[in-house]
């Protein structure tokens, strides 16, 4: 990780424990084209030292909201985004883009205010990320060439 992805992430780690005293809390995503760059040790990482982190490689945005309801301050370090279609699922967007402002969503029991910091580990490039989740982001980016990333994919197959 280079020197400005440790600050951000340094920095966003700090905002958690205070995120309620913002309007708006960005989303951390790390981002890397293959497996073994060290996303999921960075969420394993948060989760020792940020208060009330849920890390988890698969939930539904229903999952997500009842837990809420429970724990308010939970901050949710999501793995595996290629599993859980964080990006694709319209519901799931909607509930991340209401939480990064500290807004809504409308349940069949009534208006459910969400507001809370998230972390979301991406396999891929940030071209393929949606603008909206760019926009209100924070990203690192893996290291290491992608003669070594070819490399790595090829050892596991």
């Amino acid at each position: 990780m280079s020197p400005e992805h440790r600050l951000v992430t340094a920095l966003w780690t700090i905002h958690v424990h205070v995120y309620d005293e913002f309007e708006f809390t960005p989303e951390l995503i790390p981002i890397s084209p293959f497996s073994g760059y060290g996303k999921t040790k960075l969420l394993q990482i948060l989760k020792l030292i940020l208060s009330e982190p849920h890390l988890t490689k698969n939930t539904t945005a229903p999952a997500m909201y009842r837990r809420l309801e429970r724990k308010p301050r939970t901050c949710y370090l999501l793995d595996e985004d290629e599993n859980l279609g964080v990006f694709t699922d319209k519901v799931m967007r909607a509930l991340l883009d209401a939480a990064a402002e500290g807004g809504s969503i409308d349940r069949a029991d009534g208006e459910f205010f969400v507001h809370f910091p998230c972390a979301i580990a991406f396999r891929g490039q940030a071209h393929d990320l949606p603008l909206s989740v760019l926009s209100r982001s924070r990203s690192n980016h893996g290291e290491g060439g992608p003669q070594q990333a070819l490399q790595q994919e090829k050892s596991r197959s």
